[in-house]
Parts: C-alpha cells; structure tokens; sequence
C-alpha cells in the first residue's frame, strides 16, 4: 500500500547518545533516501564477459525544509556541517519510527529568495548503513 510522502519525516537527536532527545526537523518540504553499491570488476583479459561482484555500499539522505530561525535541530545540522560532527537521524513512517542512522552533514544550504518561503537544504552521507528500529 502507498504511503502520503508527508507522512515520512526526519528527527535529529540533538541529545547524546546514551540520552537521546529526537526532534522532527521542522517545515519539512521533501526528503530522498539513496543507496548505491560500487561494483568491482573481477574480469581477466582471456574473457570477453563483465564479472562484477558487490562492493563498498554508500548512503545519503536529502532534505529540505522552511527556514525556521532559531530551530534547535537545524542549528546542530549546520554546526555539523562547519565542524564535521557526526550527527544521528531517525526515519518515521506515519508516526513510527522505522529506522536509524548515524552520518556526517556534508550539505546545509539556506535559500532566502525575494517574496518567497526560505528553505534549507541538507545531505548527510550515512556511515555503516540504517538500523531498523525494533
């Protein structure tokens, strides 16, 4: 069965880990998952066929969303991107929580056009994959 999109959002935590405190990111307009696999060619010379075999997998997650001034959860996304910092992000899907991941912001651009909503854009590349939530 197909699912509204505005019913999968983000959550932040913007606790710790031993004490998480998950915040929605506010205003959220749209948000993608990825995840690619790199190939590894295991061909010879005497053959004319590919051979590829599963390689390292990577993953990211986009979203963006209206600029809130002063939202705690989009202060600690840009504080990551400038310092590095791995940040934690939970995926939930019509008000459950269906998985987690930890990863390193490498995108926040804010957008503040003339007679029109400002909105932030960010990627994180996710390390080690998502965790179903049991």
């Amino acid at each position: 069965m197909a699912i509204n999109g505005s019913l999968v959002v983000v959550q932040v935590n913007t606790g710790t880990v031993a004490v998480p405190v998950w915040v929605t990111v506010g205003g959220q307009r749209d948000l993608s998952k990825t995840g690619s696999l790199a190939l590894i060619d295991f061909s010879s010379k005497d053959q004319r066929a590919e051979i590829v075999g599963g390689g390292r997998w990577t993953g990211e997650l986009k979203f963006s969303n209206l600029y809130v001034p002063g939202a705690a959860e989009m202060a600690l996304l840009r504080a990551a991107n400038e310092s590095g910092a791995v940040v934690q992000v939970r995926k939930f899907e019509d008000g459950v929580a269906v998985e987690t991941a930890e990863g390193v912001v490498t995108e926040y651009s804010e957008a503040h056009p003339d007679m029109d909503a400002s909105t932030v854009d960010v990627s994180i590349h996710v390390s080690g994959g998502w965790v179903a939530v049991p």
